[in-house]
């Protein structure tokens, strides 16, 4: 299975809090009809003050979906839902002129999945330091967590190939029961970077919504 973690930046109209309200309501609802949608995932960017925790890092919509093939994501990108439905809803709220995203795979730490380990989760985007592939990369940032659940989307360079440029090497994400827990480990992996650029970092609580699209495969078989 691969994942495609988009991101992408507000437009000026909305305030953060009116720019989350939308994109977990409206813009989730035409999302999770993509055809071949297997999981939709949302990080909404805990804020104080209106704002985020840590430095912007550029996007305020960011959002894992994922797919069984990189077939099945170019699919759905293709199919009419996607360029009516979603790419409207897309204008109302988001600046897509500033998107950025990697297509990869989940590498986790132990067995835990994408989203696991509590409700606030820490997504740390980074570029491998010359000399260093992104697996190796993603285990360094690994030992130096203390138990929580979390992982690596490590990018797959080749599925960017006639896509999108790819935003980073590894995306280092694990997921915490508090926002002090969550602020320590952003800490932690600002370090274990080492020689590695820190594109960004985004604190985060999680929302799940179910993808609602007919799978193909069942229609007329009463499933």
């Amino acid at each position: 299975m691969i994942v495609r973690l988009g991101m992408a930046p507000r437009i000026d109209a909305f305030t953060c809090e009116e720019f989350q309200a939308h994109w977990r309501s409206s813009h989730a609802d035409v999302v999770s009809l993509l055809p071949g949608l297997r999981r939709y995932q949302q990080f909404h960017a805990v804020l104080e003050g209106g704002a985020p925790l840590l430095d912007h890092p550029g996007f305020d919509a960011c959002s894992a979906l994922r797919f069984d093939s990189l077939e099945d994501m170019d699919a759905a990108f293709a199919a009419p839902h996607f360029l009516e439905a979603v790419r409207a809803d897309e204008a109302e709220f988001v600046d897509k002129s500033r998107f950025r995203g990697v297509v990869g795979s989940w590498r986790p730490d132990r067995d835990a999945d994408l989203g696991e380990g509590g409700e606030i989760q820490v997504l740390t985007l980074l570029r491998a330091e010359p000399g260093t592939a992104p697996t190796e990369l993603a285990s360094r940032l690994a030992d130096a967590e203390e138990g929580d659940a979390g992982g690596a989307i490590v990018a797959d360079r080749d599925a960017h190939e006639g896509r999108f440029p790819v935003t980073a090497d590894v995306v280092r994400v694990t997921g915490h029961q508090d926002v002090g827990s969550a602020l320590a480990a952003a800490a932690r992996a600002r370090a274990a970077a080492g020689a590695a650029t820190v594109l960004g970092q985004h604190v985060a609580r999680i929302v799940d919504v179910p993808p609602r699209a007919v799978d193909p495969r069942l229609e007329g078989t009463g499933a």
